[in-house]
């Protein structure tokens, strides 16, 4: 009997080690599309160096266009803000540091290309 036991003891001891195992490696959901944004946006400024007062300025700027942008839903309005935005950011930053954001903008915009691209339909199987 005690042999039993000490056996469903620790059967039980291992099926509650997987499913801990299990619940540790479960994928995290993917993070609401404004925080997916704020993060690729702040990546385009990583390793540029920037100054206290390039960072000042900086968000100086976003914070002005967030107010701006706040209930604006036509598209092409939002996007030529976009831009004027952009367009404030440059002007802060030196021709090193515009080449590479640029650059960075540039493999952001092709990311999102590449997501946006809707996969083409299987082809129909033969019966």
């Amino acid at each position: 009997m005690f042999i039993r036991t000490a056996i469903a003891v620790l059967v039980a001891a291992a099926v509650i080690q997987t499913g801990a195992a299990f619940a540790q490696t479960a994928p995290q959901p993917a993070p609401p599309p404004a925080a997916a944004q704020r993060h690729h946006h702040s990546s385009l400024f990583k390793g540029l160096n920037l100054t206290s007062g390039q960072k000042a300025r900086i968000k100086a700027i976003h914070q002005k266009y967030r107010a701006q942008n706040q209930g604006v839903a036509d598209r092409s309005q939002r996007r030529a803000s976009m831009h004027a935005q952009r367009q404030e950011i440059m002007a802060v930053l030196n021709p090193d540091q515009r080449a590479k954001f640029q650059q960075r903008l540039q493999t952001l915009r092709e990311r999102h290309r590449q997501d946006q691209q809707v996969p083409s339909a299987p082809s129909p199987q033969s019966r």
